[in-house]
């Protein structure tokens, strides 16, 4: 993985790397932290002014996804192993209980207030909206007929898309 500044071209200086796959990255708001998710059994914390890996995040399986909360204050990842994951940013330390699903967590992603979380099971074919941060579902749990491949909160947190295959559907949990 290689870090480049869009107004240069440059590389940065050294790949950042891993053993296995990475399924997903994303920047802290600051930009000076990278978290990637891997087929590492971990998500990685990495300076991206230095190359440096900070820490890691450990699950029993591969990490999809890792995305920091608005505030950069936490971080949030999604594992084959059946759960999704609050992290301290700063530290590393786990800092909820785990979100289970019955099967893969395929992502999971902050609302823009940072106050709920959604995660989409894959085989399980359910998406799941937890309370930051007391992961506590926060309404039902909604079922799907296939499996749940992607989900995000519309920019206002009141709606949530999730997509099956060739089909989008909407949820609005204020009203489930």
């Amino acid at each position: 993985m290689q870090v480049w500044s869009v107004d240069s071209g440059d590389r940065a200086d050294g790949p950042l790397l891993h053993q296995n796959r990475i399924y997903g990255l994303s920047f802290s708001p600051d930009g000076e932290r990278l978290v990637t998710a891997t087929a590492d059994n971990a998500a990685v914390m990495w300076a991206v002014a230095t190359g440096k890996e900070l820490f890691r995040l450990p699950h029993a399986k591969g990490v999809y996804s890792a995305v920091f909360s608005p505030d950069g204050s936490r971080i949030l990842t999604a594992s084959m192993d059946g759960t999704a994951r609050l992290w301290d940013a700063a530290t590393g330390r786990a800092d909820s209980e785990p979100m289970h699903h019955a099967a893969r967590v395929l992502r999971a992603q902050f609302s823009r207030d940072g106050q709920r979380v959604l995660t989409a099971g894959w085989q399980d074919r359910t998406i799941k909206l937890w309370n930051v941060p007391s992961t506590r579902p926060g309404f039902r749990t909604l079922p799907h007929r296939r499996w749940v491949l992607a989900a995000e909160f519309d920019f206002a947190g009141r709606q949530a898309i999730t997509a099956t295959g060739a089909r989008v559907d909407t949820a609005n949990h204020e009203n489930t």
